[in-house]
């Protein structure tokens, strides 16, 4: 009886592609002799509404032209052929069916073993698939080891280092080099490289372009109050000495994850390894923050870490806040098109002068309004909120 294959899964958006993933892969095959590994480029769902299609073709093309001089190397467009969400168990089942004689290897990083307990059906993932935890050499070992043995007995798993060396290169590093226009040779396949070039991707979208695609993905009135931050927030920047650049991008942004349901926010923060807290998975609605950060990267090219930070505390706020932190979280209050909160008259009058007064007045209204109406904090706000009304003492003192 012939042994059966062994076959080796790697995720990924591959947004773009490296070497980082290639010297996994390949490290991989050499520690567990493993006859092939597939990559498999993350799906249109929950993705589809931030990569776009023609975005997931670009990820796909570009993980063909990586391993395409490697024989133990192939892609798989099983997620991206999917229409609903795509969850690790369910893509294992997928490849179960389509491998029936085949043993699978579940290739993720080690940092990800930390949060392994929040992803759907763990249990699951580790009945179909071994585990191979990639560990790299500024990773702590004992910790790491710690990990694998607690989940594995806890979901009766075969987990395993896989032992890497550190290509300490992030694909959003890399997206940043391309939009700043430094090299990325050595970095990304000469061919990956190329057909960026040739394609003009990573580059940051025009205003003009962001405002076509948010006027036909969002809902009117949300499209309105969005172009109410923007011209608020470029005013607030204007008035205060900030960048108005970044003040623009970061308000017409600020709601660009509006548009997708609660389940969506869930598997993206998710799949980026973003930390949800017991309040927005209790209202996932606030999670629209977070994923309006990827978003702004992923799909609009934003790499200026400023404006990507200001999308993401713009509905919680966060304590010692910067300039444009300010400006976004304000604006996102008082903008012109907003008539139902307290004291907006006050509030607009007194951001032309006061910022941290005015953050720490519509924190004051929001913590009642919730008392009021929810009960449920997210701890980010209160910790925003015990930090302004220190300062607020403070000045009055």
């Amino acid at each position: 009886m012939s042994e059966k294959r062994r076959i080796g899964i790697m995720g990924g958006t591959f947004n773009p592609i490296h070497y980082g993933h290639l010297i996994i892969a390949e490290n991989a095959c050499e520690q567990f002799d493993l006859d092939q590994v597939l990559f498999i480029p993350t799906g249109h769902t929950p993705h589809k509404k931030f990569s776009g299609k023609e975005m997931t073709y670009h990820r796909c093309e570009m993980v063909r032209l990586a391993i395409k001089d490697n024989p133990h190397f192939s892609i798989s467009l099983c997620e991206v052929e999917q229409s609903e969400t795509c969850y690790t168990y369910k893509t294992l089942e997928l490849l179960q069916e389509e491998y029936p004689d085949a043993d699978l290897y579940f290739i993720l990083g080690a940092d990800s073993l930390d949060t392994f307990d929040s992803w759907v059906h763990p249990e699951l993932i580790c009945q179909r698939a071994a585990i191979l935890a990639a560990v790299r050499d500024d990773l702590n070992e004992a910790k790491v080891d710690e990990m694998i043995t607690e989940l594995s007995a806890c979901y009766h798993g075969r987990i395993y280092r896989l032992e890497t060396p550190n290509f300490n290169v992030s694909s959003h590093t890399i997206r940043t080099r391309l939009q700043k226009g430094k090299t990325v040779r050595y970095i990304i396949p000469e061919k990956v490289e190329q057909y960026i070039q040739k394609h003009h991707l990573y580059q940051e979208m025009p205003v003009e372009v962001i405002k076509k695609h948010l006027r036909e993905e969002l809902k009117h009135s949300r499209y309105i109050h969005t172009l109410g931050v923007m011209d608020t927030a470029v005013h607030l920047a204007e008035k205060h000495g900030c960048d108005v650049h970044k003040a623009q991008y970061a308000g017409l942004l600020h709601d660009c994850a509006k548009c997708i349901s609660d389940d969506e926010k869930i598997a993206i923060c998710r799949s980026h390894d973003v930390e949800i807290s017991d309040a927005e998975l209790a209202q996932p609605s606030l999670l629209h923050a977070k994923c309006g950060e990827i978003f702004a990267e992923e799909k609009y090219g934003v790499t200026d870490p400023e404006i990507l930070h200001a999308i993401r505390v713009h509905t919680t706020g966060c304590p010692a806040m910067n300039l444009l932190d300010k400006i976004i979280f304000i604006s996102d209050y008082i903008e012109p098109n907003r008539d139902q909160a307290p004291h907006l008259k006050e509030l607009r009058q007194m951001a032309e002068s006061d910022l941290d007064q005015t953050l720490y007045q519509i924190l004051d209204d929001t913590i009642s309004y919730l008392k009021k109406t929810q009960g449920t904090f997210d701890q980010t706000t209160l910790d925003t909120y015990s930090y302004y009304k220190n300062i607020e003492k403070l000045c009055k003192e």
